[in-house]
């Protein structure tokens, strides 16, 4: 009974904090994971959005120059749209990145946080506490009946 007892008052004493620290904390990850998440697809929607739009202005303003029979020049419609690709591309590209999706979804953290040792007294502590108990316990019980046998047979 005394292993029970102690681990019930581990329990009430210990593993409340534990579970919901431990709740906290997974939560607060999966928040911040999620806004990561979230900012990079907009970044990438926006970013193909205004890859669309400027090589389309790109191309208007091309075809325009190419019907009032100027030819191929460079107008500011054409310059415009071309740099309006461009630096949309570039976002697009950062934000595809395999490195800020891995850090976005806490891969990088999960792998590092498995390789670091737990610090402090953990669960199975407790539990090689309970297992001590017990076997003293049980080795006192039995050396008390050795002591009473002898005794009960005079």
């Amino acid at each position: 009974m005394k292993f029970l007892e102690i681990f019930l008052a581990f329990a009430a004493t210990q593993g409340k904090t534990m579970f919901q620290d431990n709740t906290q904390a997974l939560s607060r990850h999966i928040v911040n994971n999620a806004r990561k998440v979230a900012i990079l697809l907009s970044i990438a929607v926006i970013s193909i959005t205004l890859f669309c739009t400027g090589t389309s202005m790109g191309y208007t303003a091309l075809v325009t120059g190419i019907d009032q029979g100027e030819g191929w020049t460079w107008s500011a419609g054409l310059i415009a749209g071309l740099i309006l690709a461009a630096i949309s591309f570039g976002g697009l590209v950062y934000s595809l990145g395999e490195s800020r999706w891995l850090e976005a979804t806490g891969i990088p953290e999960a792998e590092a946080a498995a390789k670091q040792k737990p610090e402090g007294p953990g669960l199975d502590t407790a539990f090689a506490l309970l297992i001590t108990e017990f076997a003293l316990q049980l080795k006192e019980s039995r050396n008390k009946n050795a002591e009473d046998a002898p005794g009960e047979t005079s």
